[in-house]
């Protein structure tokens, strides 16, 4: 039953990453000018996201030994939303940034990134005895 419901868990984090690149992607790019690269950097992490879950619903990678894995594909799909953040600060104009800041960009991916590692290494549980955080507190 673990098994059938983890998959929802994996969809629901592909989505978030997504969902939480699409309104910065969108919003910095929103002038006509710059159209055809939100439009590309949208598709290219809507894709990357689809291709992590499509991945993520294969029954061999269900396998405890691949936690680290797992945690390596979210984070390098997170770690795509490098590319738009870096073509904003050194390629575009400022007269077409009206409301941009790198910021909570980069907060946000520590925070991904942060939430896989400790995933990735079963943080805090490894420390502990066993069943100290089933509930609350796990790496989860």
């Amino acid at each position: 039953m673990m098994n059938f419901w983890i998959k929802f868990d994996y969809i629901g984090i592909c989505f978030m990453i997504a969902g939480s690149a699409t309104p910065p992607i969108y919003y910095s790019f929103c002038c006509d000018e710059l159209e055809e690269w939100r439009f590309f950097y949208l598709a290219f992490m809507w894709g990357c996201c689809s291709v992590t879950m499509i991945i993520m619903m294969i029954p061999y990678f269900d396998r405890d030994d691949f936690d680290s894995l797992r945690a390596i594909l979210f984070s390098v799909t997170g770690l795509f939303n490098i590319v738009p953040v870096f073509h904003i600060l050194y390629k575009i104009d400022a007269k077409y940034l009206h409301h941009f800041h790198a910021t909570p960009w980069a907060l946000g991916g520590v925070m991904y990134l942060l939430g896989a590692i400790f995933y990735g290494t079963r943080f805090p549980e490894k420390c502990c005895s066993s069943n100290k955080f089933d509930i609350f507190g796990s790496s989860h």
